[in-house]
């Protein structure tokens, strides 16, 4: 499920949230996108995230 297309994003804390999620939701986690300051390099600034999945009715 993983694909980091990103440069150099990954950071251990990162790293330990996508794999909560791949927990939670297994195979209906679909993307976990990094976004803001950190995702433009700024590693001292909170971590923003956007996680989809599949939607369940």
């Amino acid at each position: 499920m993983r694909e980091i297309k990103a440069q150099n994003l990954t950071t251990p804390l990162l790293d330990r949230y996508v794999l909560f999620f791949e927990e939670i939701f297994g195979n209906d986690l679909k993307t976990v996108a990094v976004f803001g300051s950190f995702a433009r390099g700024s590693p001292s600034s909170y971590i923003d995230l956007l996680i989809t999945g599949a939607v369940l009715l």
